[in-house]
Formats: C-alpha cells, sequence, structure tokens
C-alpha cells in the first residue's frame, strides 16, 4: 500500500486554522494556518497562514469558518491565561494573601513592586500588513488582567499593562522597542506581543525576560522564557499529511505553492512541497521569491505561469 493511501486526516487537537472559506467567481478560497478545530490540522505551529485555492466550487462557507476577529479574542484568552500561570511560576508565585506576608521565589524581579507587577506590550499596531486585529490582543489581555486583579491578583499584586509600543511591523523596530520595554519602562514581561517580526526574541532570552503572544515565526523558540499562545516550536523538516490530506479529499492532483522571498516563508514553503510529495500529490509549480506586500498588476506574470501548469490547487506561505 502506498503511503498515499495509508494518509489518515489529521485528528483534531493537533493543529490550528485561521479563517473560514471564502467564495470567489472561480475558485473556492481556504484559508488555513490557525484556531479553529477542524479535521484538516497541522502538528506543528505554523509560522505563516496558508491559503489554499482550489477549482471546485462549493457552496457557502466551509466547516472552517469563523467569525470576523474571533481569531484575536480566542488567541488573547489564551495569552493572557499562559502568562498569569507563568507570572505565578517565573518570578513572583501566585496568591491572594498580602504582598507584605508572602515571598515571592527567586527569580527575574524588576518591574514588581510590593503592589504591582508591571508588564508592556509591543506589537505591529500602525503598520499591519497582514491585516490582522492586533489590538484584541492588548483588550484581551486587559480583560483577563482585570479578573486576576479582581481575585486578589498575583502575590497580593495587581497585573498591570504600563506601556503598549508599536514597531510598525518592522524587524529593527521590533527589537528597538523590546529594549525599550526592558530598559526603559522597567517591564518584568513582555506581553502581549502582536507582531510578525519578533527580532527582539533573542535579546529578550539573553535578559531573561518572559514574553507571551502571537507565535508566527520561529524566533519564539530562542529560549524557554518565550511563550507563543499556540507553543514555542516549528518544524520545517517535519512532512505533515494535512495538506496532502486535503487535496485528495479535493480530488487534486497538481499543486502547486507559493510564498513570500523571506526566509520564513521560503522555509514554509520547502515544508508543504515535502509534504505533498511524501503523500503522491504532484507539486509541477513552487515559486518561492514573491515580494512581500505585492500588487495584482506585479503578479500578472506569476498568474499565467500558474495557468500554464494546469494545476488543480494553489496552496500559499503568506499572510494577506
Amino acid at each position: 500500500m502506498s503511503s498515499a493511501a495509508r494518509m489518515r486526516p489529521p485528528s483534531k487537537d493537533r493543529c490550528r486554522r485561521r479563517r473560514g472559506t471564502v467564495m470567489s467567481r472561480r475558485f473556492v478560497v481556504h484559508r488555513t494556518g490557525a484556531s479553529d478545530p477542524s479535521p484538516v490540522q497541522k502538528n506543528q505551529a505554523s509560522p505563516v497562514s496558508t491559503l489554499v485555492l482550489t477549482n471546485r466550487r462549493t457552496g457557502g462557507y466551509g466547516p472552517n469558518r469563523s467569525r470576523q476577529g474571533g481569531l484575536m479574542t480566542r488567541r488573547s484568552r489564551v495569552v493572557a491565561l499562559l502568562a498569569a500561570l507563568a507570572l505565578a511560576t517565573i518570578g513572583v508565585g501566585s496568591g491572594t494573601a498580602p504582598a507584605a506576608t508572602r515571598q515571592a521565589p527567586p527569580g527575574q524581579r524588576q518591574g514588581i513592586t510590593p503592589t504591582e507587577i508591571r508588564v508592556g506590550g509591543v506589537g505591529g499596531f500602525s503598520v499591519n500588513p497582514v491585516g490582522l486585529p492586533y489590538d484584541q490582543i492588548e483588550d484581551g489581555v486587559r480583560a483577563y488582567f482585570a479578573k486576576i486583579n479582581s481575585e486578589g491578583g498575583v502575590f497580593g499584586r495587581q497585573l498591570k499593562i504600563i506601556k503598549m509600543r508599536d514597531d510598525a511591523s518592522q524587524p529593527v523596530k521590533n527589537l528597538l522597542q523590546t529594549r525599550a520595554l526592558v530598559e526603559q519602562d522597567g517591564v518584568f514581561a513582555v506581553m502581549p506581543v502582536a507582531t510578525i517580526n519578533f527580532s527582539g526574541a533573542k535579546y529578550l532570552t539573553k535578559k531573561g525576560v518572559p514574553a507571551f503572544g502571537y507565535h508566527i515565526s520561529n524566533d519564539w523558540e530562542n529560549g524557554p522564557n518565550l511563550f507563543g499562545e499556540t507553543g514555542s516550536a516549528t518544524c520545517f523538516t517535519c512532512p505533515d499529511p494535512t495538506y496532502p490530506w486535503l487535496a485528495k479529499q479535493l480530488g487534486a492532483k497538481r499543486v502547486g505553492v507559493i510564498g513570500y522571498s523571506v526566509a520564513i516563508a521560503q522555509d514554509c514553503v520547502k515544508w508543504q512541497v515535502a509534504s505533498y510529495k511524501k503523500f503522491g500529490v504532484q507539486v509541477p509549480y513552487v515559486n518561492d521569491v514573491l515580494a512581500f506586500g505585492f500588487t495584482v498588476s506585479s503578479f500578472a506574470a506569476d498568474v499565467q505561469k500558474i495557468k500554464d501548469a494546469h494545476l488543480d490547487m494553489l496552496s500559499t506561505c503568506m499572510d494577506s
């Protein structure tokens, strides 16, 4: 029996998906990559969302549908929960007794006062090329902090976001703003992190400052103090049956894969291609050199190549 014939749909608890199914005139568009439970899922965290197009028409929205904004709302709750737990174990412990009568465990103490635990966040708020509602992460964390604080806080201390910094989705600015949170604002932890370029991760690991947020890249693998909302590991050398299984379900025999000309997206393209080939799906078209933020007109030549390849399905390693 071939490996393709032995494929089974991944279990519901093995991965995550992003947004619903959208109709176009010719194509059905499936967005996959993050939170909604579905039979079509991945067994490791995805660094970028995936767009799958097929030439099969279906009616309405598919099983992976979700409401606008639901992604960040759910993600925010998870990030806040992780934060509360980690604050309790990494540096300050938890409990409702007054601070004067309880002692926090040894650890990173910056940002901890007799009455507060101070944190600050960073995100791509002013420039958001992927169009995700990053502001909802902050809203979710504040809401959860309010709940914890109403129950006595952590070791008698109130959780407080004292600063939110904007990195405009740029790697250099992310590092600068992350450093500013630690060195200027004096935060105990950096949270929430809501950006596609977490270049400040290595700096936080070196400083031993906890960070909590949106896991979209392998930057989260830099150290034990970094906590992504879906875990902090990304495996690009682990072929996965999810997309090949989806191709089989849709009757797609010829699949194309495209992605941006950045390392994280190119790694994702290689991973998808390897996955398709391992399970017997042909991949006659691959393009991993698309400019980030490309326009419709600049993509025209690529569209023609896709047509010439006579694809049944196209999947991407892109966020937009």
